[in-house]
């Protein structure tokens, strides 16, 4: 089975790696990075329910505010920015947000 090494913390393992591009994550990183990306996911659907206009500044509020610890998994902004606008965008084409009164 092959090893990988974790390009954030150095560590060695053999399961559980998320490559991403050319950056590989051992599971606790992986899932620490995820962790921040669902922290500012949650924000942004919050703030469209809120006012739907507004979801892409928190974002980038989000963005901006949460910069240095997304520097450490060592993935561009600007892509990190698109994968969650994607996901935003996705929801509301779904028809899940913003919510419809009933």
């Amino acid at each position: 089975m092959p090893s990988y090494v974790c390009s954030v913390c150095g560590k060695t393992f053999e399961r559980g790696a998320l490559i991403d591009g050319q950056v590989i994550l051992c599971p606790d990183c992986a899932q620490e990075r995820e962790t921040i990306l669902a922290e500012i996911e949650y924000e942004v659907l919050k703030a469209s329910f809120q006012r739907p206009e507004k979801a892409f500044e928190v974002l980038d509020k989000m963005l901006e505010e949460k910069k240095d610890k997304l520097a450490k998994f060592k993935t561009p902004l600007p892509l990190v920015k698109v994968r969650l606008a994607r996901r935003f965008t996705a929801a509301q084409q779904m028809g899940r947000f913003p919510p419809q009164p009933y």
